[in-house]
């Protein structure tokens, strides 16, 4: 008989290397051992050359020592102390210090923009008054800068008050406009906070200060702690403040109409929108307004176009993009009503010349066609 080959049997999983482990055969190639050695020199030579190079002074001399580093580097003053009363206001660090509006050794010091009667009752300036810039303004509200300039901000004044042992905080931003103001106001207001208007201010309390708007300023006043006494400075900083005549700013014939547009209706309800108004991009300018009924959270809204073609326009436009929540219960005549597909809240919108109005969340066709009427009254007689 023939010789028997010993044919070695294939094995699927060893496709790299068919060969058996190593700890099995009988015979390891030359080339494997001659690899392993250069391996092993390759590594004993790394770390004898990393051992004799920490000895070898040339190596210290590629790094410049601390004298030297210290010369090259550029000074950065991360602080910057107030000014003595005897110097003018300085810039630094992105703002302008300001020196305080009170009497310190005799002289007579800049309170700007804020009154003298802010100090009123015994109180006083912890330090100088700070001016921000849109640009600076991040240093002082990190995180929250963005907000305030979507509502146009022109720059914000920082003063820190104290009197005894209560202190509070003023923050004036000026928005240019009584809109951009009362629009940032509302954005940040709670909604059930309870509105005042005093003296030209509108503004609501908190357990430590006030929250308000004076013409085109928004004013947020903080104190240190709870307390009767921080809240009495708070009302009469905003006072002060609305006293002066440069913080007049002309209040918009749509707002004087929406406060008594409708029963019920109260100018503290009145809000306004600056952009994105309901989610739509091309809506802006937007004035809102509310009855503060429990349970009722319909809100009226009024769009000054510019004129009537601009007005149908828009208004053809915004309900086109309403067709995709809402379906239409009422044709077009006076106005649209439509029905919201999934909350089966109310909404209705018109024009009349170049005003688009209308009402959002009512609760009934019913309540959208009172209130559709009630819009259209007032605007026919200019109520302001």
């Amino acid at each position: 008989m023939g010789k028997r080959l010993n044919m070695r049997r294939f094995d699927p999983h060893r496709l790299f290397n068919p060969l058996p482990r190593k700890v099995l055969r009988r015979h390891v190639g030359g080339g494997e051992i001659a690899a392993t050695i250069c391996c092993g020199l390759g590594l004993i030579g790394v770390c004898l050359w990393v051992a004799g190079r920490g000895a070898d002074g040339r190596a210290r001399d590629q790094f410049l020592p601390p004298p030297a580093v210290a010369e090259s580097s550029m000074p950065d003053q991360l602080y910057h102390e107030d000014p003595p009363p005897n110097l003018p206001p300085q810039t630094g660090g992105g703002r302008e210090m300001h020196l305080p509006a009170q009497a310190v050794g005799g002289r007579e010091m800049n309170l700007a923009p804020f009154p003298p009667e802010i100090l009123a009752g015994g109180w006083r300036l912890e330090k100088g008054v700070e001016t921000y810039t849109p640009d600076t303004l991040f240093e002082k509200i990190d995180g929250a800068a963005e907000q305030y300039l979507s509502f146009g901000c022109r720059g914000m004044a920082f003063a820190a008050l104290a009197n005894g042992g209560d202190s509070l905080t003023v923050e004036l931003y000026d928005h240019a406009t009584f809109a951009n103001a009362l629009g940032i106001f509302a954005a940040q207001r709670g909604a059930t906070a309870p509105v005042t208007e005093s003296a030209g201010a509108r503004y609501y309390e908190t357990q430590v200060g006030a929250i308000g708007v004076v013409g085109a300023r928004y004013v947020k006043i903080v104190g240190s702690a709870p307390g009767s006494a921080v809240v009495a400075k708070a009302r009469a900083v905003l006072a002060a403040l609305a006293a002066l005549p440069e913080m007049a700013a002309a209040v918009p014939h749509l707002y004087r109409l929406l406060s008594g547009a409708a029963p019920g209706v109260t100018p503290g309800s009145v809000t306004y929108e600056r952009q994105d108004v309901f989610q739509l991009g091309f809506l802006r300018d937007f004035w809102f307004a509310g009855k503060p009924a429990a349970g009722d959270q319909a809100r009226y809204f009024l769009h000054d176009a510019g004129d009537s073609a601009a007005a149908q326009k828009l208004l053809e436009r915004f309900l086109g993009e309403q067709e995709y929540e809402y379906r239409t219960v009422a044709p077009a005549g006076s106005w649209t009503v439509m029905e919201h597909q999934v909350l089966h809240t109310f909404f209705a919108v018109g024009s009349a010349g170049a005003i688009v109005f209308g009402i959002d969340a009512a609760e009934s066709r019913q309540r959208a066609d009172a209130a559709m009427a009630e819009l259209r009254e007032a605007l026919a007689h200019g109520t302001a």
